[in-house]
């Protein structure tokens, strides 16, 4: 497995609109959050993920439809130490703006403060494309893996 970077920009919180890069490690899940870099700057090779849908070059739309499960999937890699934000993103945790309210048969309801950042959102567009990248990686490893062994027989 190899290391993926991630790249998210987020528009449309509070705050100034935010760039934000990270890594996720395809063979452990562990997502390192590491640096906010210019609005609109590129990092060579990283998947990009944004909620604006007239961005040309992006690799996935992070729009509301996505936030529940961005949410859960973020609380979970957070409780099993697998997502890590480092000094210079500690400001962008989400779990600081987001409130469990209960629990109901389909999982836990969040509420999320209307002062959430675009950098907390972008922290959790970060772990939903991490998630979806490592599926992706799992599939394309386990194609190769059936492959071999259908070469071998």
């Amino acid at each position: 497995m190899s290391v993926i970077a991630l790249q998210a920009e987020i528009t449309g919180y509070k705050g100034p609109a935010v760039n934000i890069l990270a890594a996720v490690d395809g063979g452990t899940g562990l997502v390192i959050v590491s640096q906010e870099v210019a609005f609109g700057e590129r990092s060579p090779g990283a998947l990009i993920v944004c909620n604006d849908p007239r961005a040309p070059s992006r690799d996935l739309l992070f729009d509301e439809g996505k936030l529940a499960g961005a949410i859960e999937r973020y609380f979970r890699a957070d409780s099993t130490g697998m997502v890590e934000l480092l000094s210079a993103v500690q400001r962008h945790k989400p779990s600081n703006a987001i409130q469990a309210t209960g629990l109901d048969a389909s999982g836990t309801r969040y509420q999320l403060s209307p002062e959430i950042t675009n950098g907390q959102i972008a922290v959790l567009a970060i772990v939903y494309a991490a998630s979806n990248s490592l599926s992706i990686e799992d599939t394309a490893e386990f194609a190769q893996d059936m492959a071999d062994m259908f070469m071998t027989i």
